[in-house]
């Protein structure tokens, strides 16, 4: 059975694109970038994406909450190559209990060059990693209801939820 997102997600809210020129030390001796760079450009979207939803990873992480790279993939079409401006966009496209998915698409001149996934578990630190700053206490109880705990604790609830058309 496939996973299905918490909250309904927005299309038009929750796509963002960055632009990324490639540097010389990100390619090889033909000056084509290496395969490992690419997940380097879903990260850098990534985390602008964040930013752009006032959700700045440097404050979850001062929190001692994190967002890690559990599972990642890259299908390669085209190369890019030194000094590419690559237009890189990023999909949130799952919000589950403790994990979000996006989807990523490379352009470079308007041409799909590379399409990539990442899944991120929500962590949390202790000493509260099961602490549930939305309802003050524990979460134990019903999938919804520790859903939304988990991503209140993340601090990704209300800043998703919202932007994303979801409700709280």
């Amino acid at each position: 059975m496939a996973a299905t997102s918490l909250v309904p997600l927005d299309p038009a809210k929750t796509r963002s694109t960055v632009s990324v020129r490639v540097r010389f030390d990100e390619t090889d001796a033909m000056r084509i970038v290496h395969h490992g760079r690419y997940l380097g450009f879903l990260e850098i979207a990534r985390v602008e994406w964040l930013r752009k939803r006032n959700a700045r990873y440097v404050d979850w992480a001062a929190m001692g909450r994190h967002l890690a790279v559990v599972e990642a993939s890259c299908k390669y079409m085209q190369s890019a190559r030194f000094d590419d401006v690559l237009d890189v966009e990023v999909d949130l496209v799952e919000l589950r209990a403790a994990s979000l998915r996006f989807a990523y698409t490379i352009r470079r001149d308007g041409v799909i060059i590379t399409e990539g996934m990442t899944r991120d578990e929500i962590n949390s630190a202790p000493p509260h990693p099961n602490s549930c700053p939305l309802f003050g206490h524990d979460c134990p109880g019903g999938e919804t209801r520790a859903d939304r705990c988990r991503l209140a604790e993340a601090g990704l609830w209300g800043n998703i939820s919202e932007r994303m058309g979801g409700t709280s």
